[in-house]
């Protein structure tokens, strides 16, 4: 019976023998043309991939804990800028939780940064150095900043790109040095640094940015953030004065709220 169905399946498939295979195969082995053909596989239900949609791009997802570094961008605002501190460059470093609220269409994440920056520095003096010949160098004041930040983000979406707000607050740290350094190479002398300034202040801020999941494990992160700060003594480095005799410099003090706007982009790594 078997044999005779399937030398039978064509032309029933035709139409040319309907009626003989209705009289000789009284069975449901051939109810309608649809079982003409019949490849025996079905698509697995765990496939990653259908003809309903497609399979999701990247394996790490965003509820991932994260190691982020970032170049830093800041800009002295107000009072800051007032007493000639000029934008600076730096880096950062910040690492992330687990996502708090995994399975939610925004997650929320806590961890920590530290970031360090050059903030300007003053105008070079001539000097001469310690060295047999006296020769010839230059003098300057260099200021600088770091941080140390407790931070909260909750970001919101779920496709490979993310809108996210941030909340933080720690403590700021403000150094001046003064650096000797030879204008030329000389055999016997190293550059000179010495830390003559340095207040830590409390700070606290928030930002707001964007990350992009372009491959797997790693975002593309963008992120402005506003940093306030308590009053502090702050020293101006741009109208310092360079005394010659005691070999150093006499500082002027600002009392002011030292305020900025930074700009971070880098990348997060998901761990």
């Amino acid at each position: 019976m078997i044999l005779l169905s399937f030398l039978l399946a064509p032309l029933w498939c035709s139409g040319s023998l309907s009626a003989v295979s209705s009289a000789v195969l009284n069975t449901s082995a051939i109810s309608s043309p649809s079982t003409c053909i019949h490849t025996g596989y079905s698509q697995p239900k765990d496939s990653v991939t259908s003809f309903a949609g497609k399979a999701p791009r990247f394996k790490k997802h965003f509820d991932d804990a994260t190691f982020g570094l970032h170049i830093l961008y800041l800009h002295p605002l107000i009072g800051y800028a007032a007493v000639r501190q000029t934008p600076g460059l730096g880096f950062d470093m910040d690492g992330f939780s687990r996502n708090l609220t995994s399975g939610q269409y925004y997650g929320l994440f806590l961890g920590g940064d530290a970031s360090f920056a050059f903030m300007g520095k003053s105008k070079q003096t001539d000097v001469p150095l310690n060295t047999s010949t006296s020769d010839t160098g230059v003098s300057f004041l260099q200021n600088s900043y770091a941080d140390f930040n407790f931070v909260a983000r909750l970001e919101f979406g779920r496709g490979n790109i993310k809108f996210y707000a941030t909340a933080f607050t720690g403590w700021r740290g403000l150094f001046i040095s003064q650096k000797t350094q030879s204008e030329t190479q000389i055999d016997g002398f190293t550059d000179l640094s010495k830390k003559i300034w340095n207040k830590s202040v409390l700070q606290w801020g928030g930002g707001a940015g964007m990350r992009y999941h372009f491959t797997d494990g790693i975002s593309l992160d963008i992120r402005g953030t506003f940093h306030d700060a308590d009053l502090v003594m702050v020293a101006n480095v741009r109208h310092s004065v360079y005394d010659s005799f005691h070999e150093k410099y006499t500082l002027k003090y600002d009392l002011i709220q030292p305020q900025l706007l930074g700009i971070k982009i880098g990348c997060f790594f998901s761990l």
